[in-house]
């Protein structure tokens, strides 16, 4: 979700980056704050949310910020 192309859900393959999603949903937009994203993971029943690079590892469920730059 955030600054991509196409955001949305889409089906978790093993071994997905935080690159290989944003691949999915089309790419960056040029809104978009390359360097870091934010990643949030259920864990024991709460969201958590962690900073992200495109090399962090996801797993089913996690969701996928992408920020917006600043201007």
């Amino acid at each position: 979700m955030g600054e991509v192309r196409q955001p949305g859900e889409f089906q978790y393959n093993s071994g997905m980056t935080v690159l290989s999603a944003i691949a999915q949903a089309g790419g960056y937009d040029y809104r978009a704050r390359i360097e870091e994203v934010v990643l949030v993971r259920m864990i024991d029943g709460k969201q958590v949310e962690y900073r992200a690079n495109e090399r962090t590892p996801i797993l089913p469920g996690d969701i996928i910020k992408v920020l917006e730059r600043r201007f």
